[in-house]
């Protein structure tokens, strides 16, 4: 498997496997904390080969600069099956609504596929000028 795109964004959505991803961002700015953010997408495409048909379990972690969750680690499964191909593909849509974040710095986002971590990129809390 490989990982073709991850990222936070202001909107994500799959329609029927044409993925659209608008705003991508790493940095939030706030005046004051903790900061809450009303939407953030995350959005992901993830590229299986052939041999990679079945069940697959994909985990999203988000932690703050001490790298403890600030959610519950977002877990579903998703089955490849039937493919026509040598490869298809997997899009992975999660909005997140008014998610808190309580100190300024690095944050991390992770996706995970069946216990690898397969994409990291950091987010990070600024103070707003």
């Amino acid at each position: 498997m490989k990982n073709e795109l991850f990222t936070l964004s202001d909107f994500a959505q799959d329609n029927n496997g044409k993925l659209t991803v608008i705003g991508t961002f790493d940095t939030i700015f706030s005046k004051e904390l903790p900061a809450q953010h009303p939407l953030l997408c995350i959005a992901a495409r993830i590229r299986f080969d052939h041999n990679e048909t079945g069940k697959h379990v994909i985990k999203i972690e988000l932690t703050d600069p001490q790298n403890k969750s600030i959610l519950p680690p977002l877990e579903s499964e998703i089955f490849i099956e039937n493919m026509t191909d040598d490869t298809a593909v997997a899009n992975i849509v999660l909005q997140l609504n008014m998610i808190n974040f309580n100190t300024l710095g690095k944050y991390y986002i992770r996706l995970f596929v069946d216990n690898t971590e397969l994409a990291i990129n950091p987010l990070y809390l600024k103070r707003a000028q």
